[in-house]
C-alpha cells in the first residue's frame, strides 16, 4: 500500500512541474512572426498586380508557390537553429501550443483541398472565397486553445482578433479590399503575437 505522504510529495511535485511548465516560454513564435510577414506582403503583392490589372491565374500561382517557398527556408533555418542550440519543445504550454497550431495547420490544409474540390465540382470558383474567412478561424481556434491552456490572456486577445477578422474578410468577399485586410490580419494575428512569443522568451 503507498504511504499518504509520498502520494502527497508525487500529487505536489506534478503539480509545481505542471505550473512550471505553463510559466516557461513558448519555442515558435519565430515561425508564427515569419509566416505573417512573408504571407502579408504576398497579399500586398498580389493586390498591386490586381491594380495594376495583371490578370491571369499562373502569376498568382506563382506568387503564392513562391511566398510558400520562402516559409518553407525560413522555417528549415530557424528550426535548425533552434535545434542547434538544444532547445526542446517540454512542459505543458509549449505541448499546448505547438498541438494546437499542429491542429490547426492539418485543418486549413484539408479544408482547403476540399473548398477547392466543391468549387471544381460546382463549377463555381467563387466557392475559394471562403477560404480566407475559414483560415482566420483555425487561427482564432488555436489562438483560444493555446492561452486557455498555457494562462496567457493575450493569446486570448489574438485569437478574439482572429475571429473578427473572419467576419470582416467574408464581408470583403466580392472586394479588392480583402486582400490588403488579409495581409494586416496576418500581421496582426501571426506577426504580432510571434513577436511578443519571442520577447517573452528573451525575457
Amino acid at each position: 500500500m503507498n504511504n499518504p505522504e509520498t502520494v502527497k510529495d508525487d500529487i505536489t511535485y506534478l503539480r509545481r512541474m505542471a505550473e512550471e511548465g505553463r510559466r516557461a516560454p513558448i519555442l515558435g513564435g519565430v515561425f508564427l512572426a515569419g509566416a505573417g510577414v512573408i504571407f502579408g506582403i504576398a497579399c500586398f503583392i498580389q493586390w498591386t498586380m490586381l491594380l495594376r490589372h495583371i490578370e491571369g491565374w499562373l502569376p498568382v500561382l506563382e506568387l503564392w508557390l513562391g511566398a510558400m517557398a520562402l516559409f518553407a527556408l525560413v522555417w528549415t533555418f530557424f528550426f535548425l537553429q533552434l535545434r542547434g542550440k538544444g532547445q526542446a519543445l517540454t512542459g505543458a504550454s509549449n505541448t499546448a501550443f505547438h498541438s494546437s497550431w499542429l491542429g490547426s495547420g492539418i485543418g486549413i490544409t484539408v479544408c482547403c483541398i476540399g473548398v477547392a474540390m466543391a468549387g471544381a465540382f460546382a463549377r463555381q470558383p467563387a466557392v475559394m472565397l471562403a477560404y480566407p474567412p475559414m483560415v482566420f478561424a483555425f487561427y482564432g481556434t488555436a489562438w483560444l486553445v493555446s492561452g486557455v491552456l498555457a494562462r496567457r490572456r493575450w493569446m486570448v486577445g489574438a485569437a478574439a482578433a482572429a475571429y473578427v477578422f473572419v467576419i470582416v474578410l467574408g464581408a470583403l468577399s466580392m472586394s479588392p479590399w480583402q486582400l490588403p485586410a488579409m495581409g494586416v490580419a496576418l500581421w496582426m494575428t501571426l506577426t504580432v503575437p510571434g513577436v511578443l512569443l519571442m520577447r517573452e522568451k528573451a525575457l
